[in-house]
Order: structure tokens, then sequence, then C-alpha cells
């Protein structure tokens, strides 16, 4: 799913500023449906490392319908397309560093 947000260039704004992030699935709500479209829903952390030494963090909520295609390099190595997708992302608020 993540090579899919690479390939698309999902996150281009923060590769395109020099940063360097990083994006974790951290749970699964839903894989559901016996045939196409599959819906699903996950809930993720984005972590941005700016060049400046700045981390930024957001929490991303997804909801879709996926179907399969016939898997084409590099652009789709899944073969897996968003037909419906939806994101929530709300930015998590950094607690001070204690001294």
């Amino acid at each position: 799913m993540f090579s899919k947000y690479y390939n698309d260039k999902a996150y281009f704004d923060a590769v395109q500023n020099g940063a360097v992030y990083k994006c974790e699935i951290d749970s699964i709500q839903t894989i559901a449906g016996d045939n196409e479209p599959y819906k699903v829903a996950f809930t993720s952390t984005l972590t941005i490392y700016g060049v400046s030494g700045q981390k930024l963090r957001f929490l991303i909520r997804t909801k879709g319908e996926i179907v399969r295609t016939t898997p084409q390099f590099p652009e789709n190595v899944t073969g897996f397309f968003f037909n419906q997708f939806i994101q929530q992302i709300v930015r998590i608020e950094q607690e001070p560093e204690k001294k």
C-alpha cells in the first residue's frame, strides 16, 4: 500500500521540501468484501523530519474501496487501486521537551 503512495507521489510535498518522512500503519479497522470493490479503513502516523531538525507528526485516518488491476512496474507493483479514497489528516501536537 505504501509503495502505491510513494509511486503516486502522495507525500510529494514532504519530499519536494527535502524532508525525510516515515509512515506507519497503526491499526487496520476494516478489510472487507467477498467481491470487488473491497472496503478498507486504517489509521496511520506520518512523521516528517525537516532539514533543520524539526519533527512533525500527523494522524491519518483513511477509508476507501480498492479493486485489483494488472500490476505495472514501477507505477503500481501491487495491482491494487483505490477507486474511492478519503483521508482525514490531523496534526499531532508535540509535547515540549523536558530539560
